[in-house]
């Protein structure tokens, strides 16, 4: 399947509107509040994804010193289309072709719904190496839904965090 690699320009920010009332600028500061709170689980995840793509998929490297790791995550840099629209896995890496040689995807819920499936199922169309990462007690859940639903994946990350807030991974 042909895909294409998107990368965005994140360094321009639109600014505020400076002309705006008193009163219109505290209802836009209380939905900027609003917009950027984020729950612990998104703070999780966004963490979660930090620390891989800074350890696991840390690239370039000596072994693979033409290969850019993108990370969608709080921000989204690189979208790949897929034939149905754009899709933005946590971290994709591209080889200096753009080809994508990986696609990990960071599960920190508790919970999985047919969204997270579709995702999961684009997400391993894209490469022959898709990692998935889950939270340690989800673990008998996900492979009973990448099973029913046949999504081949590379590997099954699990990861949690102990009692000092230090993350602990391991790939099966």
């Amino acid at each position: 399947m042909l895909v294409e690699l998107y990368c965005l320009n994140t360094s321009s920010n639109p600014s505020r509107n400076t002309s705006a009332s008193p009163s219109q600028n505290l209802i836009a500061d209380h939905d900027d509040f609003f917009e950027n709170l984020q729950t612990e689980e998104e703070a999780e995840h966004d963490h979660t994804v930090a620390l891989l793509a800074g350890s696991r998929f840390a690239y370039p490297s000596d072994e693979h010193p033409d290969w850019t790791m993108h990370m969608n995550a709080p921000e989204r840099t690189a979208g790949i289309n897929h034939g149905m629209g754009l899709v933005y896995p946590d971290i994709v890496v591209s080889n200096s072709r753009m080809e994508i040689v990986r696609v990990v995807q960071v599960v920190s819920k508790m919970t999985m719904n047919m969204d997270d499936v579709n995702l999961w199922k684009v997400c391993s169309s894209l490469s022959d190496a898709f990692f998935l990462f889950v939270r340690i007690e989800t673990r008998a859940q996900v492979l009973q839904v990448l099973n029913f639903h046949r999504i081949p994946f590379r590997g099954l990350g699990l990861y949690a965090y102990d009692s000092h807030s230090r993350f602990l991974s391991k790939v099966d």
